[in-house]
């Protein structure tokens, strides 16, 4: 009897041994199989956010009109030159453009500059043969009809676009010398170009245009170069 007791009491130590009392409360452990499982269950997930990102990104574009028109009010510096004041704040510009892609469109422009300015001045004309002293009005009005080229860097849920662009083109410079009993004139036209870089609003109440522009004139036989820094704020419609 007492050897009989003494196997099961051998036994049940053994199974205690193999089968601790708290072995439900030890935490399970995760294996590599598992664990690459959960990675690829991430990479997943994860690749399925950007799609879904770019989707989106893409069906914003494929909704974006093609046509863009532009009304903005414009002011300029005028660079090199002590003629004209260095600051006109009369300006204005109308502009369409058509989207080839939903990020490049091409389009043309029109825009009329003035500067004017008062002064005092003893100048010779003809030779030398006849010097005129007084006050001068002096104006000179840039006026470029150009076609135009534009890239949208970004299309931020459909209302915030960014964009560098390009014209080149016709530039017409008048100049004026006005005296109280004499008028001077001059006209040239250049051939120019412009980089541009600015941002609009879409699908807004209203549509705000900002941009600046720094436009080269190169000199003809009669002119020199040309240059001007300008500012350009106002409204888009697309259609």
């Amino acid at each position: 009897m007492a050897h009989r007791i003494s196997i099961h009491g051998v036994l049940l130590a053994l199974l205690l041994c193999a089968h601790p009392l708290h072995a439900d409360d030890a935490e399970p452990t995760l294996t590599a199989a598992d664990a690459q499982d959960e990675t690829s269950e991430a990479d997943e997930t994860s690749e399925a956010d950007e799609t879904s990102e770019a989707d989106e990104t893409s069906e914003a574009e494929q909704r974006m009109p093609r046509s863009l028109f532009l009304l903005t009010y414009t002011m300029a510096n005028a660079l090199g030159t002590d003629y004209i004041p260095s600051f006109s704040p009369k300006g204005i510009s109308f502009g369409y453009r058509f989207h080839l892609t939903p990020r490049f469109a091409i389009g043309l422009l029109f825009s009329w500059q003035a500067f004017d300015t008062k002064h005092v001045t003893t100048q010779s004309y003809a030779d030398d043969t006849m010097t005129i002293r007084g006050t001068q009005l002096r104006s000179r009005t840039v006026m470029p009809l150009v076609a135009t080229a534009h890239y949208n860097f970004k299309i931020h849920k459909e209302r915030v676009l960014f964009f560098v662009g390009l014209e080149t083109g016709a530039y017409h410079v008048a100049s004026t010398e006005d005296y109280p009993w004499v008028y001077f004139s001059d006209s040239q036209w250049h051939w120019g170009f412009a980089p541009e870089i600015g941002m609009r609003l879409a699908r807004v109440k209203i549509p705000l245009y900002l941009s600046i522009k720094y436009t080269l004139m190169v000199p003809n036989s009669e002119q020199g170069t040309q240059s001007m820094l300008g500012y350009h704020i106002g409204l888009s419609w697309a259609r």
